[in-house]
């Protein structure tokens, strides 16, 4: 308890309120304050006493269906009450007070009884006593209003008691009132995988001119494999022997969940082709549930080009399922005498991705027969095979041409320094001068000083991964100008790709007609920025009316070789293995690389710097954080070993890799750990420093930059730029989509944006909306979020997933954690419990 000693008034931490002229053992004795104390310390208590009292007390004109009262922020709400006397005797009314100790509720202008009213049995009290609540924050709050009665029967003196009404509130807006849930969530009933017998191919993505002839085998997973994890792994007679063969071969080299067997060079190909093959088959069996049935497809025409387009719901905008240009739509007519073959299924290709619905092209014989509207169909939707073909084409390699030793290092290699070693290099970004790390890393890449292993690059967030790997194409650029230096970087998304291939475009003196940013299909070109068209394949799907298919124009593979950079992701690199030498890239560069699965990591390098009789050609680089965002997996391949990168296995359980025990630094001829953070306040990288990165981490940022909101009004500590504003928000799904959402935090997020930071001067510096980041977990909040914005016309301010926001960085990051019900302790998070969300 304090004491205000102006006004001579005592303010009790409990009941949230001050009190005049009481002696601090006064008021801890009374009814009020014995009665907010044992309320919050015993919530659930009052659950059951409630059913017990003589009185009921309803709040009048309101809503039963609603979880709770719907009130404008700082705005009073008056609540009136419904006072019914249930017991078989009369009921005399008191007080009545709130029992809130919440900072950001106030209970005003409470009506209540001047004098004792008497209450009759099987009498009311409509309406005639109230009470006005003013909510101050976002969220959901409990608002306690206790009710003193006294109560007596020909035996007893009258007893006085407490009922005590326990109100819900939650602040709403204009724009959450239209994003509020369109139908109720209900989960679907899980579909049972069905096989496709027969299927009719359709038309295709083909590639024209003279290049990227890709000669890739099928390799289908096994079909049992998705009885085995339909089953959960576990051995079953209703698996077929065939099934229990293939589990029981997976076991003997996986081993079991709870006994996980070390990957070894023996076993490596085998363990990765099995935990291949489970999440493809996992993909299968999450794309059956996205199965639709007796639906119709509608005839539509773009371009003078017939389509047919397939409504496929809310659910496309957040990747349920996922779909691109490019995959298939498998399409069964139902019954009819003119619709096809009996038990055939029609491959469709997807040309277009809209909101909510697909365009599907065919065959000619199915455009031909169709009739618009009439006919209903049931529709399946095929994965994209491509990447996962490409990691099997990699592991294939490591096994025919020996690469085993190149992925499990020997601890003590020799380094020979080559001919053309260079001891000292003049840096093109001159900040590379003062940070030793990023110099080091740089002259270990030109000297390839780990080669035939791979280097690596250990960047925590923000100490400049990428500044560094630029750094590195550039200098071996430089080096030999009359035979330069060729060089493949990848990234794991097109925006890390596209990141450095600007960086390389505007600050470097390298000219465009030396870099090729090579992209896949799927790629528009309205998704390319105009910095990076002047260096890209600049390909369009062109519908060909002669074979029906869609033509994608790549340059020749010489083309190709003539660039002295080619910057694409790991999967598009994939491409580039069957028409170039294995001896024509010095360095393959993979920024990014803790996101990928080890075998998509593979499809840079196997085959484009391996060669025969365990010949490497060229220095691999992986630069990455194995102690952030990791791949993202369906299956219980995760248990097994296949969510860990190449660089975190290599760090994690190489020798050669880690740090000696001794001196307790890493060997820097093969691993380079950046030490300085530019992008963070120190307070901001103070925790992971602790908890992941052993302290080592130092802040080096632009003060300009990291103290801008040092001083800002809003900050509830100063010098502390970080505001952590917990609500308790309703967590909302609708109709079939499991994606969670949260109102309440679209309010407070929307509150901040609006009213405290867009147009706002901080620290001399105008706040735009471009300066604004906002995260979370949950693709609908990420949809409602964009609805809210664009309502208030708040455009240019970037919304995606932690995945998306990896690397990427912001004046201002806001991030919407969603869930945040009480429950929530007790009940599982999924992934917000991974350390590296």
């Amino acid at each position: 308890m304090e004491m205000d000693t102006e006004n001579f008034k005592y303010f009790c931490t409990v009941c949230n309120d001050y009190f005049p002229h009481e002696s601090l053992s006064i008021h801890n004795e009374t009814e009020r304050h014995v009665l907010v104390e044992t309320f919050y310390s015993n919530r659930k208590l009052f659950n059951v006493i409630n059913t017990d009292h003589p009185i009921r007390v309803t709040p009048d004109d309101f809503n039963f269906e609603d979880i709770a009262i719907k009130v404008n922020l700082n705005q009073e709400k008056t609540v009136k009450f419904n006072i019914c006397n249930i017991s078989n005797s009369s009921v005399t009314l008191l007080d009545i007070f709130g029992l809130t100790n919440e900072k950001h509720v106030q209970i005003v202008n409470i009506k209540k009884p001047t004098k004792p009213v008497v209450i009759l049995k099987g009498g009311k009290l409509n309406n005639s006593f109230n009470a006005g609540v003013i909510i101050n924050d976002y969220g959901f709050f409990e608002v306690p209003i206790a009710f003193t009665y006294s109560s007596s029967t020909d035996k007893s003196e009258p007893k006085i008691s407490n009922f005590v009404l326990i109100l819900d509130f939650e602040v709403e807006t204009d724009w959450s009132v239209t994003l509020r849930p369109k139908r109720p969530y209900h989960m679907e009933s899980k579909k049972s995988f069905l096989p496709v017998i027969k299927k009719i191919p359709g038309p295709e993505i083909k590639l024209v001119g003279n290049m990227m002839t890709i000669y890739l085998k099928m390799y289908k997973p096994p079909v049992e494999m998705v009885a085995i994890l339909e089953n959960k792994m576990k051995e079953s007679k209703n698996l077929g022997i065939k099934a229990l063969t293939l589990l029981h071969a997976m076991n003997k080299v996986l081993g079991h969940k709870e006994n996980v067997i070390d990957f070894t060079r023996e076993n490596y190909v085998d363990r990765f082709t099995y935990l291949l093959y489970m999440e493809e088959a996992e993909e299968l069996i999450e794309l059956e549930q996205f199965r639709k049935e007796k639906v119709y497809l509608k005839s539509v025409k773009e371009n003078n080009i017939s389509y047919f387009r397939l409504e496929v719901g809310d659910g496309l905008i957040e990747g349920r399922p996922s779909l691109i240009v490019g995959d298939k739509a498998l399409i069964y007519p139902l019954r009819g005498k003119d619709y096809g073959l009996k038990n055939v299924w029609y491959s469709g290709l997807i040309c277009k991705v809209e909101l909510k619905s697909i365009l599907l092209r065919f065959r000619k014989s199915f455009h031909q027969l169709f009739q618009p509207d009439v006919m209903k169909v049931n529709v399946k939707f095929e994965p994209q095979r491509l990447p996962y073909k490409m990691c099997y084409r990699a592991l294939e390699f490591v096994k025919e041409r020996e690469m085993q030793f190149l992925l499990f290092p020997l601890e003590n290699f020799p380094f020979v320094k080559s001919p053309n070693f260079v001891d000292k290099l003049e840096f093109h970004n001159e900040d590379i001068n003062n940070n030793p790390e990023q110099a080091q890393a740089v002259l270990n890449i030109v000297n390839c000083t780990s080669r035939p292993y791979p280097y690596l690059l250990f960047g925590p967030p923000g100490t400049g991964k990428t500044v560094t790997l630029v750094e590195a194409i550039i200098q071996n650029w430089k080096l030999e100008p009359e035979n330069r230096r060729k060089q493949l970087v990848c990234a794991s998304s097109n925006a890390a790709a596209d990141i450095i291939t600007e960086r390389l475009l505007t600050k470097s003196e390298i000219p465009a007609t030396d870099i090729f940013r090579m992209y896949s299909p799927s790629v528009k070109n309205s998704q390319i920025s105009n910095v990076i068209m002047s260096c890209e394949n600049a390909h369009n799907l062109n519908f060909n009316e002669m074979n029906n298919n869609y033509d994608v124009i790549f340059p020749s593979y010489e083309e190709v070789m003539g660039r002295n950079i080619v910057i694409t992701t790991i999967i598009t690199a994939g491409r580039l293995v069957d028409g170039i030498p294995c001896t024509h890239f010095s360095h393959v560069l993979i920024d990014e690389s803790g996101h990928c699965m080890e075998p998509e990591c593979l499809v840079p390098f196997m085959g484009l710097i391996t060669g025969e009789n365990k010949r490497v050609h060229g220095q691999l680089v992986l630069a990455g954080d194995p102690l952030q965002l990791g791949p993202v997996l369906r299956s219980p391949a995760k248990d097994y070993g296949l969510q860990k990168s190449l660089l975190e296995r290599l760090m994690t359980s190489d020798s050669m890799y880690k740090k000696n025990p001794e001196t307790e630094k890493y060997n820097e001829l093969v691993l380079t750990k950046l030490h300085l953070n530019f992008r963070s306040h120190p307070a901001i990288i103070e925790i992971p420093n602790k908890l992941f990165y052993d302290r080592e981490l130092k802040a080096a940022g632009k003060k300009e930059i990291t103290e801008t909101f040092c001083n800002w009004n809003e900050l509830p500590t100063k010098q502390f730029p970080i505001i952590f504003h917990g609500i308790i928000g309703k967590e909302d799904r609708e109709e079939t989509s499991p994606s969670f959402f949260n109102l309440n935090e679209v309010n407070l997020i929307m509150h901040y944006i609006k009213e405290c930071l867009v147009g706002k001067t901080i620290n001399g510096r105008l706040i735009k909306t471009t300066d604004i980041g906002v995260v979370s977990p949950y693709k609908k909040q990420i949809q409602k979020l964009s609805i809210a914005l664009k309502t208030k016309g708040l455009n240019g301010i970037t919304l995606g997933s932690v995945e998306q926001f990896q690397g990427n960085e912001k004046l201002i990051i806001i991030v919407s954690t969603v869930r945040s019900m009480p429950k929530d302790e007790q009940t599982s998070l999924g992934f917000l419990k991974n350390p590296k969300e």
